[in-house]
């Protein structure tokens, strides 16, 4: 069996057949940098699964789900034992959409989190978001059609950083994909190579414009990397879509030894990839990321954190086959059911 380095290296992302069926269903772009919203009439169930560790702006989080133009919608917060109670943050909304909690009776970490989060998922889409992303109105409806109209694909939302106090003083302006590191990177001595493969890098002082200079992602099959980057490291887990039966196939996010900042979602998107999954961005579909305190207290400390992830993920990719993944049900225990919320324990 091919190692899952090996089957990315075989594997295509030229998605312009999925690009050509979709307009032909629904006279809408499938990638576009302009605001076109799917106005279909579809029946797509979504589950949103929100990893939490003392989440500073949850209402705010949970209100703007609350707006979706899209509505069947489920949202399972994952408490990774906080030092908080989720339920006092909450109490005050008033929520149209089901939700879930579940609570870790000890921290365990995103990736275990999230596969909590399938366990609980009904949704026949998943969609991936932080507990610090601030979406807006069309934000599930651009994931919910293109999973409807598609098959094997994993469909990737952009962000913007924001201050939350800047935020608050116009919440109405749109966050711009030109803020997100994807669009444009500058150059950068600290950066190194985070791909799989061992080409040679040639750097560009000019910086990186990675949507465009890779066709909307189209060329970055194969193991071929951009500057420091590849295709699986356009998955980030802050919003992301992917079929919940495609995620069951790779057994969710690898519960590897990863501590501190980032790789978690590189290696899921690896897995994905090499099972067949296309990776596609919805460039028309970006969210605030609202700044918060460093996990780790300084840059410097979470780069030596990402540096160490990165070891653990180029072995998982090498002497692991997509084909020996299986997914873990997680047996968490149901508590009660009070004002529309279910809760949960593990």
């Amino acid at each position: 069996m091919p190692t899952i380095l090996e089957a990315i290296s075989q594997q295509k992302n030229d998605y312009s057949r999925i690009e050509a069926a979709f307009f032909k269903k629904t006279n809408t772009r499938l990638v576009s940098l302009e605001a076109e919203i799917p106005n279909l009439n579809i029946t797509q169930s979504v589950s949103i699964i929100i990893p939490c560790y003392n989440p500073a702006v949850l209402p705010l989080v949970l209100s703007k789900i609350s707006e979706q133009l899209h509505k069947d919608i489920e949202v399972i917060l994952v408490d990774d034992c906080s030092d908080i109670i989720i339920l006092d943050l909450i109490k005050d909304l008033d929520l149209p959409f089901h939700l879930k909690i579940v609570r870790h009776q000890i921290n365990r970490g995103r990736p275990f989190s999230r596969n909590t989060g399938i366990s609980l998922a009904n949704g026949d889409t998943v969609i991936f978001l932080d507990q610090d992303m601030v979406v807006p109105p069309d934000f599930v409806s651009m994931f919910a059609a293109r999973q409807y109209f598609t098959d094997d694909c994993i469909f990737v939302g952009f962000r913007e950083n924001i201050n939350f106090q800047i935020y608050a003083r116009n919440p109405t302006e749109k966050p711009k994909i030109e803020r997100d590191w994807r669009f444009f990177q500058p150059y950068s001595e600290k950066l190194k190579p985070i791909t799989l493969t061992q080409n040679q890098i040639t750097p560009n002082k000019a910086g990186y414009r990675l949507i465009a200079e890779s066709d909307f992602f189209k060329d970055f099959g194969q193991a071929k990397q951009i500057g420091y980057w590849d295709l699986p490291t356009m998955i980030v887990s802050h919003s992301f879509s992917v079929k919940r039966s495609a995620l069951i196939k790779v057994g969710g996010f690898p519960e590897l030894t990863f501590k501190g900042w980032g790789v978690e979602d590189f290696a899921l998107g690896a897995s994905l990839i090499a099972s067949g999954q296309y990776v596609i961005p919805v460039t028309n579909c970006v969210s605030y990321h609202i700044n918060h305190q460093r996990h780790s207290g300084s840059v410097d400390k979470e780069w030596l954190e990402f540096e160490k992830n990165l070891q653990i993920y180029k072995q998982f990719v090498n002497k692991n086959s997509v084909d020996e993944l299986s997914f873990k049900q997680r047996k968490v225990k149901f508590i009660k059911s009070l004002n529309g919320i279910d809760y949960y324990e593990f």
